[in-house]
């Protein structure tokens, strides 16, 4: 069967659909899947490394390694 057929097929069946069809079938349950544990071992450091460059207050800059 080719693609176009089978696109057919299918829309002539979702055409011929009605309301009744759609109240008959109960939704199916979503599996439940377990909750991830938060890694603690790694913290955030807040640090505040503030720095005044002509007269403003910034932020230090940190190049990437």
């Amino acid at each position: 069967m080719k693609r176009v057929d089978w696109y057919k097929m299918l829309h002539k069946q979702l055409t011929q659909l009605t309301d009744e069809d759609f109240k008959t079938s109960a939704p199916t349950p979503s599996p439940i899947a377990p909750k991830r544990r938060r890694n603690t071992s790694h913290v955030h450091k807040h640090l505040e490394d503030w720095v005044i460059v002509s007269g403003v207050q910034k932020r230090r800059q940190r190049s990437c390694k």
